[in-house]
């Protein structure tokens, strides 16, 4: 109990007026269409998994994270709520780019030099386009546009507490990781690699923490430039 309280204090908000002035204005209704998205991602998901099936062509990750995307964006023109709300807009975008960019730049020379164990080569074959365009935008941008500008944002309709609502939408986040993978082993085989190298709690707590690392980043600019890059580098694999 005294570590939560600790990690409480810590996570006190700290960051962007303008982002604390929106959450406080966010209500029960977008609470829960947050909450409601969590179950369409992992819908879309499995779709792309059935299509690839029928195609022949892996495009799981192209289809599922497309649709949810293109969901919020409904959502935010049924809600008449403009994308600043979602951390797109030109305040801060550069402070944030640079930042983010130092970080995952930093993150991934740890990585070549061996100091961070590098992932495994899931994507041989796909030219250098392919790969940055598929991590950073395909991956990252759908991810942080989806879970850290809408889904972060909006829960606290629902929950006010800043450490459950980062809590909540991180446990959310980690557990997509884990469901994708799972259905991924079921279906292809090879594709679900994280669940044959790391134990499935062990993904949860670690990538729930990912999530509210780069959700700080977030919101200290309000901007989802800087977290974007960063996402990007994270997942980054080396050939």
């Amino acid at each position: 109990m005294q570590f939560i309280e600790w990690v409480k204090r810590k996570v006190v908000y700290q960051g962007d007026n303008g982002y604390k002035e929106l959450t406080n204005n966010y209500t029960t209704k977008d609470g829960i269409l947050a909450i409601l998205v969590f179950p369409a991602y992992i819908v879309f998901f499995y779709l792309g998994i059935r299509i690839h099936i029928h195609l022949g062509e892996n495009i799981v990750s192209i289809i599922g994270n497309a649709a949810g995307v293109l969901l919020v964006f409904v959502i935010l023109y049924l809600r008449r709520q403009k994308l600043c709300t979602v951390g797109i807009s030109k305040n801060s975008w550069l402070k944030s780019s640079i930042i983010g960019f130092l970080l995952g730049v930093t993150y991934f020379i740890l990585r070549v030099v061996g100091i961070i164990p590098a992932s495994l080569q899931v994507m041989d074959g796909h030219n250098l386009a392919f790969v940055i365009f598929f991590y950073f935008v395909v991956i990252s941008f759908s991810e942080e546009f989806v879970f850290r500008g809408y889904m972060q944002t909006r829960i606290y309709g629902i929950i006010k507490s800043d450490f459950w609502a980062v809590v909540c939408v991180g446990f959310l986040f980690a557990l997509l990781h884990i469901i994708a993978d799972i259905m991924l082993l079921r279906y292809f085989g090879d594709y679900g690699f994280v669940l044959r190298y790391t134990p499935v709690v062990w993904n949860l707590v670690q990538i729930t923490i990912i999530h509210a690392l780069i959700n700080y980043f977030y919101r200290r600019y309000n901007s989802l430039a800087g977290p974007v890059i960063l996402h990007g580098f994270l997942n980054l694999n080396l050939y």
